[in-house]
């Protein structure tokens, strides 16, 4: 072994160029090795990172659609409440909320337009996820009570321009009287700046849309 040693010392000394860059090749080797699992980490952390602010652990299901719009607008397939069911019987599925989405004719005063009207959940547990998928809060008034027909809350534009909602006006939607009992505060989104939310019972009566769902 001693003789092994001795060789292995003489060739080192004799290729002394040969050696050294052997060396220095093994350096950049590690080096080059340690920065790339250092920026593979950096990236991983960055997107979790990422997805965890934009809720990534929040999925959202929709049909098919035939053209750009609103999720869940302009589909070629329904959901159903058996879409519902199986979603919630999945592994690791905690909670499942259904929404309907419907574009229609809005009247205050004298003015009509056109608006999109989202539903909302009357299962409290059900609500708290559409509140958390959509991170909304109300800046004037509430948001709508389990149950209750006739109130709306409005998207933070319609008390902007020619609209000039304001809490406890009256809306037509759809010939249909509603009362406006909150405000939601801005999102800088314009689909949700732009909705009407209105309670899931009322909402399919007032659309008549049975047993379906837009998106899950």
């Amino acid at each position: 072994m001693v003789n092994t040693f001795i060789v292995s010392f003489r060739n080192l000394t004799r290729n002394k160029i040969r050696s050294f860059l052997a060396t220095i090749g093994i350096i950049l080797g590690t080096l080059a090795i340690t920065a790339l699992l250092s920026l593979g980490l950096g990236l991983q952390q960055s997107i979790e990172s990422q997805f965890e602010s934009a809720g990534g652990e929040l999925l959202q299901i929709t049909p098919k659609s035939v053209s750009f719009g609103p999720p869940g607008q302009n589909a070629v397939g329904t959901l159903t409440e058996d879409d519902v069911e199986t979603v919630e019987r999945l592994q690791g599925v905690g909670a499942v909320a259904g929404r309907l989405i419907e574009s229609a004719t809005i009247t205050a005063g004298d003015t009509d337009r056109q608006a999109t009207i989202s539903s909302f959940p009357e299962e409290v547990e059900q609500r708290q996820l559409i509140l958390r998928q959509l991170d909304i809060s109300v800046d004037e008034g509430r948001f709508i009570q389990p149950g209750e027909r006739n109130s709306v809350v409005i998207g933070s534009s319609y008390r902007e321009g020619d609209a000039d909602l304001r809490l406890r006006d009256d809306l037509m939607i759809n010939n249909a009287s509603f009362d406006i009992v909150g405000v939601l505060a801005e999102t800088n989104q314009f689909i949700i700046d732009q909705t009407i939310i209105m309670g899931e019972e009322r909402f399919r009566t007032v659309f008549d849309r049975g047993e379906t769902y837009d998106l899950i």
